[in-house]
């Protein structure tokens, strides 16, 4: 999941998951229940308390061992400023600490050598975009700069980082120099790749683009990244799906033409497994029955792609899913609300069936500043793990 680097991309959400479970009561035609959610556990809590915590400042990723790993700025903190905070564990035991990094989270990566950190470091008077790794034994690593960050370009360095076997790969939206324009920029050692940052490449069925951006990174069973982007067009976007072909990449497919995107909730997921292709999106749906937004998640097993949403035809608004996949089956996180109370929700569907909505009894504390879904690590058998912000705490949900 890849993140912005400047205005925070939430709703302001007031009930938490206790209050939306209630509105869901009616809901039958939407999915079927599955077991509750557990009770929230704090993960990061009683640190920066002047400051907040939104969507774009966490990220996490999944350990091997099922574990998450993850980075944290708090907005707005003046007792923190723009310190960077690391965290990790599973279930109820999670652990944090601090860091000598100093800037703004973008993405995280993990294998077994370590956390990679893709982040804005504010550390001298011209940001850059810079790919660190904290190893186990809590070694902090700079390992490249990627890019300089335009002050006033807001998409500048939106990007998505996966690594394997200690090489890594970041793809970033960069700023043209041209008002509203941006290219999509790659660098990284997996697959004998430079770590000089380099335009890439890819043919596309879309032509004449304005601008290239919200890269979001998913590693496949056969080691080779797929890269979900959108590409402005007349109307809106178009949804573009690329496969890695050892340093240069497959030419693209649509994964959906002309849509549009929500300007609040920007970001794209993508989950790849040997069987299928998972991409998700925020829709604009602004008809009388809804609330204005729509999480979409569509699919493919190599053809045509098809698309649903968690909550089918509810009037409930919907937003940025996060994903993760086995097999034909995929589990989402993700906001939803009409009016505050709102709260977040985790889901999941197998093949055609219908979408299974968790269960949410115990309600993660409201905060009148920010309420959403951070992040969504897949533990095993069929239980994920929500990360949930509010306000200055982050909480882990599992369902």
């Amino acid at each position: 999941m890849n993140r912005s680097l400047t205005t925070p991309t939430t709703h302001r959400l007031g009930g938490g998951l206790a209050a939306l479970a209630l509105g869901l009561s009616g809901l039958a035609a939407a999915a079927s229940p599955a077991a509750a959610q557990t009770a929230p556990v704090v993960v990061l809590g009683g640190i920066c308390t002047d400051g907040y915590l939104d969507g774009d400042t966490v990220a996490a990723a999944r350990r091997a061992d099922g574990s998450a790993q993850g980075f944290a700025k708090f907005r707005y903190s003046s007792q923190c400023g723009d310190r960077i905070t690391y965290f990790e564990g599973a279930g109820t035991a999670w652990t944090r600490r601090s860091t000598t990094l100093v800037g703004d989270v973008v993405d995280v990566a993990a294998d077994e050598t370590g956390a990679y950190l893709l982040y804005v470091a504010r550390d001298t008077a011209t940001p850059r975009l810079v790919v660190a790794r904290r190893a186990g034994d809590g070694t902090l690593t700079r390992l490249a700069v990627l890019a300089t960050v335009t002050a006033g370009a807001p998409l500048d360095g939106r990007g998505s980082i996966v690594t394997t076997g200690g090489r890594w790969l970041a793809v970033w939206s960069q700023y043209t120099g041209t008002p509203g324009r941006y290219e999509l920029r790659q660098a990284g050692t997996l697959g004998g790749r430079s770590a000089t940052a380099a335009p890439l490449s890819v043919s596309t069925p879309t032509t004449a683009a304005s601008s290239d951006t919200h890269p979001a990174l998913a590693l496949g069973p056969d080691g080779q990244p797929r890269l979900l982007w959108q590409r402005s067009v007349t109307g809106g976007q178009d949804l573009l799906l690329s496969v890695g072909a050892g340093t240069s990449w497959n030419p693209a497919t649509r994964v959906a033409a002309g849509v549009r995107i929500s300007a609040q909730h920007p970001s794209l997921d993508v989950a790849v497994t040997d069987r299928r292709t998972f991409a998700s999106w925020t829709a604009v749906d602004w008809t009388p029955e809804t609330s204005g937004e729509r999480a979409i998640v569509a699919s493919s097993g190599g053809g045509a792609w098809s698309t649903s949403t968690p909550l089918g035809d509810s009037y409930l608004g919907t937003w940025d899913a996060h994903l993760h996949s086995v097999s034909t089956a995929v589990f989402t996180a993700f906001g939803a609300g009409d009016e505050p109370p709102g709260g977040a929700l985790m889901a999941s569907r197998n093949g055609s069936a219908e979408w299974v909505v968790s269960e949410a009894p115990n309600a993660v504390p409201s905060s009148i500043d920010t309420f959403g879904v951070a992040a969504l690590v897949y533990q095993r058998s069929g239980r994920s793990t929500a990360l949930v912000f509010s306000g200055n705490r982050l909480y882990a949900v599992t369902g």
